[in-house]
C-alpha cells in the first residue's frame, strides 16, 4: 500500500509541474519521443492551467519524495480533479493514489487552502 500525503503548495507549480511531466514524458503520448521545444510548449500550458479558482498540491510518500501533483478546480458546482500526473516511477500506484484523492475531496479537506 501506497501512503502519501497531499501538500498545497501554490507557488511551487510553476516548477513541479515541467519536472513531473518530463520525468514522465515517455508515458505521455503529446511528449513521447519529442523535441525540446515541444515538451517546453507543452509543459508551460500545463502550468498556466494554474488559475484562479484552482488548488495545486503536490504528492509526496512519507518518506518525502516527490510522487507528483494534481489541481482541483473549484467552482458553483462543486469541486473536480483538473490535473493528475504521477513520475514514472509511481504509476504502478495510479489507482490507490486516484483513490486516495477522491477521498481527500469528499471529506473535504482541501477546503482549508481553498481561499474565496
Amino acid at each position: 500500500m501506497m501512503k502519501t500525503r497531499f501538500i498545497y503548495s501554490q507557488y511551487e507549480c510553476h516548477r513541479i509541474i515541467p519536472g513531473v511531466l518530463i520525468d514522465n514524458r515517455a508515458n505521455i503520448p503529446a511528449i513521447k519521443n519529442k523535441l525540446g521545444s515541444v515538451i517546453k510548449a507543452y509543459t508551460g500550458a500545463e502550468s498556466d492551467k494554474v488559475k484562479e479558482n484552482c488548488i495545486f498540491y503536490k504528492i509526496e510518500t512519507y518518506e518525502g519524495n516527490l510522487a507528483g501533483y494534481f489541481t482541483l478546480k473549484v467552482g458553483s458546482q462543486g469541486v473536480t480533479v483538473l490535473q493528475f500526473q504521477l513520475r514514472s516511477a509511481f504509476q504502478q500506484f495510479n489507482q490507490e493514489i486516484s483513490g486516495q484523492i477522491s477521498n481527500f475531496i469528499s471529506s473535504g479537506e482541501w477546503r482549508k487552502d481553498y481561499l474565496n
